[in-house]
């Protein structure tokens, strides 16, 4: 006679939501539990689209591209009113040069780049605000001793190579731009300063990120 010897099964019982779709005949994927609201984890600040976003829409750099674009293009119009089309291509390069740091900056994120920009703002602030802009024409529109560095600038009516409609108006706007040479000039090494200290925080709080373990 033979017996017949229960087997206990060894599977353990499916969870109520899969046995209840196995029924069915629909398969169930398991889910993978993903990041948690409010806890994402920080992303590497140095790659390029972020720098290049970051840079486009931070009002420090907007400003400090402005200003020392217009103090160069003051610059280069003053100049060139007064030397003629021989200087025009160091004009259009130094009006340009901002620009152009500014985007290798955001590319490279070096301070090799922010260097660059700082080292150009500080010499047009120099040479054209302080040298040219203030020690001449600031001083000569006060009626103050000035000191000039070009030949002929020393006169009351300084000789030009263009002119406008009359010597009196051709004059007034060269006096009036080695003015503004010192005014832009200035308002461009502030922005510079305000620029060199926003990214300097930047870097602080990026590396704090960075080193704080996620989650």
């Amino acid at each position: 006679m033979n017996t017949v010897v229960p087997v206990r099964s060894t599977t353990s019982p499916a969870p109520p939501e899969q046995s209840a779709a196995s029924t069915r005949g629909i398969s169930v994927v398991p889910q993978t539990r993903g990041p948690q609201p409010g806890k994402t984890r920080p992303t590497p600040s140095g790659t390029k689209e972020n720098t290049m976003s970051t840079l486009a829409t931070d009002p420090n750099t907007r400003l400090a591209l402005i200003s020392l674009t217009a103090a160069a293009a003051v610059a280069s119009i003053h100049h060139v009113f007064r030397l003629g089309p021989e200087v025009l291509v160091p004009a259009v390069i130094i009006t340009l040069l901002p620009y152009l740091l500014l985007r290798w900056y955001g590319s490279a994120r070096t301070r090799l780049a922010l260097g660059s920009y700082a080292g150009l703002t500080a010499l047009i602030f120099i040479w054209f605000g302080i040298v040219d802009g203030f020690l001449d024409h600031v001083l000569k529109a006060l009626g103050l001793q000035h000191t000039t560095l070009l030949p002929g600038g020393e006169a009351s009516v300084v000789p030009t190579v263009y002119s406008l409609w009359s010597p009196e108006a051709g004059n007034l706007f060269y006096e009036g731009t080695g003015v503004l040479e010192f005014v832009f000039s200035a308002i461009a090494i502030y922005h510079c300063h305000r620029l060199l200290r926003s990214q300097a925080k930047r870097t602080i709080t990026t590396r704090k990120v960075v080193a704080s373990p996620a989650g």
